[in-house]
């Protein structure tokens, strides 16, 4: 998908008055030339988001397990008879996953950061050449960023 293919293909569609006043605002707000420019940034926008947004929905969803998992574990140990359980190990192992927990936060939060990358230059940019050269610059660093958290994710599951 890129801006320096031609535009050849027609295509007719329906919107209500108010979806393409809304479109009118957007376009109006970020200064697009035309409704045509808009509707083709805003289906880029979509379809960059829905290709990425379920790779850093999956990577999150582990992060709670496996957090989940490991609270499992501590709760399981500190249910222990008091005169056997070691006191040492119930801190180790709390810092532990309280570590993990806040590796895990900041992890997605630089993630999230980098979905909206791409869905922004798409929004922002001056012309859609700019905006399709930024947005797939910025897909690269989130596809690295989404491949960074399933390593963290299955770090986490070796407990």
């Amino acid at each position: 998908m890129t801006d320096k293919e031609l535009k050849t293909i027609k295509f007719q569609m329906m919107l209500s008055e108010s979806e393409a006043e809304a479109i009118d605002d957007w376009s109006f707000k970020l200064r697009i030339r035309s409704r045509a420019e808009a509707i083709r940034r805003l289906c880029q926008i979509g379809m960059t988001a829905d290709e990425n947004v379920r790779a850093v929905l999956k990577e999150s969803e582990k992060s709670v397990t496996n957090r989940v998992d490991e609270l499992k574990v501590l709760v399981e140990l500190l249910q222990e008879d008091p005169d056997t359980l070691d006191a040492h190990e119930v801190r180790i192992l709390a810092a532990e996953i309280g570590k993990s927990a806040m590796d895990d936060q900041m992890a997605l939060k630089e993630a999230i950061m980098h979905l909206s990358e791409p869905i922004i230059a798409i929004r922002n940019a001056k012309s859609a050449d700019v905006a399709i050269a930024d947005a797939e610059k910025a897909t690269e660093r989130l596809t690295k960023m989404i491949a960074e958290l399933k390593v963290k994710a299955n770090k986490g599951k070796k407990r």
